[in-house]
C-alpha cells in the first residue's frame, strides 16, 4: 500500500470471490455453469468467444475504470452491473 502512496498512486480492489471471469465482458451475461476447468467458454447470449484469464482482466479493468468515474453505466449499480456494456481502453 505504501509504494501507491508513495507513486501517486490509487489502489482498488475487488472481492476475492466476485465472478470476474464467469461473467461476459461485452454482454453481461452471468455464466453460473462455468467450473474451473473450462479455460474457454462461449457466451450464450452474445456469442463472444473469451478465454477464461483474459475475460476476467478486461473484467476487472472495467470494474476499476467504473469505480473511478471514468466510464459510465446509466441507471445500473454494483459489480455485476457495471460490466454490462464493453469499455474502450482510455489513453
Amino acid at each position: 500500500m505504501f509504494k501507491t502512496e508513495w507513486y501517486g498512486k490509487t489502489l482498488i480492489q475487488i472481492g476475492q470471490f466476485e465472478p470476474s471471469t464467469k461473467i461476459c465482458n461485452h454482454c453481461g451475461y452471468p455464466n453460473s455453469n462455468l467450473k474451473l476447468h473450462h479455460r474457454e467458454w462461449i457466451c450464450p447470449d452474445c456469442g463472444s468467444i473469451h478465454d477464461r484469464d483474459v475475460n476476467a482482466a478486461v473484467n476487472i479493468r472495467d470494474f476499476a475504470l467504473d469505480k473511478q468515474n471514468l466510464s459510465s453505466t446509466v441507471g445500473t449499480t454494483g459489480f455485476k452491473a457495471s460490466l454490462r456494456k464493453p469499455q474502450k481502453w482510455i489513453q
